[in-house]
């Protein structure tokens, strides 16, 4: 008996998407800019995701909010997607907070809920292999209750593994412009035309969040990257591996020579008078 490794649908499985929206997402070294090629990519992985998945999408920036509660009916997800540029990109990037709420959204999603308040008394690892966490940020931590690898060890204590994309290029900007306070004042704008700050991703904790919990980590510093991770990651979250028997194929292929055989044997045997 041959048996064969597959990858079948889970039931019940459910992908927390979770998108940094903070302000240096609007950074264009990743082309037309940093959101607009995450937002597509996240397209990328709906349409490769079994249609039975649950999925849900978390944006956040200084705090997390909820942009589509877990659902199958993926088309509200697309949907969301829409509204993440609206959200408030002002405030820092709360890194942990953001992984505390999508494990927090995960468990409510298969109807596991405990008080996250510590990782002592999360609950053990009900949620394995149920839910799965794909976490995306341009930039280091700058603002939470909660540091990222103790956000990190939420998920690894709720048995969630979080795959993690660090987008964007060494050489990231974020060009800020002022503008003349209301009523104006004389002269030229004391404050300039504006002046460009460096945005670069942190790869390193993101690196360390997935080495943590069991998940995996991708650097993007392209659309083209991005949509490869992407596209890899939704054939493969919401399946687990899976074993089909493959004898029966074997078998089928044997009769078929066998009577090949006997046909052939009939046809060169010398006939009975």
């Amino acid at each position: 008996m041959s048996i064969r490794e597959t990858l079948v649908p889970k039931d019940r499985a459910t992908v927390i998407l979770v998108v940094d929206v903070s302000r240096s997402m609007q950074a264009r070294d990743v082309k037309p800019s940093r959101l607009a090629a995450a937002t597509a990519a996240v397209r990328v992985f709906l349409e490769r995701v079994p249609k039975r998945l649950q999925v849900g999408l978390i944006a956040f920036a200084g705090d997390p909010a909820v942009a589509a509660p877990p659902t199958s009916d993926h088309a509200l997800v697309r949907e969301a997607l829409d509204t993440l540029e609206w959200y408030p990109s002002f405030g820092g990037t709360a890194i942990g907070d953001a992984l505390a709420a999508a494990v927090r959204l995960g468990q409510q999603a298969t109807g596991v809920e405990g008080n996250l308040a510590s990782v002592e008394t999360a609950p053990p690892t009900p949620t394995r292999g149920l839910v799965s966490i794909l976490f995306l940020s341009d930039g280091a931590q700058t603002r939470g209750e909660l540091l990222p690898l103790d956000g990190a060890d939420r998920a690894r204590v709720a048995g969630i593994p979080v795959y993690t994309v660090a987008l964007g290029t060494a050489r990231g900007t974020l060009r800020f412009k002022f503008s003349r306070p209301p009523g104006g004042f004389p002269g030229p704008n004391p404050f300039g035309p504006g002046r460009s700050v460096p945005v670069p991703p942190d790869p390193n904790t993101l690196r360390a969040i997935a080495n943590r919990t069991g998940g995996e980590f991708f650097a993007a510093r392209d659309s083209k990257s991005l949509n490869a991770a992407y596209s890899k990651l939704g054939s493969r979250l919401g399946r687990r591996p899976g074993k089909t028997e493959v004898t029966y194929g074997f078998l089928a292929g044997a009769a078929g020579l066998l009577l090949a055989a006997g046909l052939l044997s009939a046809l060169w045997s010398p006939r009975l008078p």
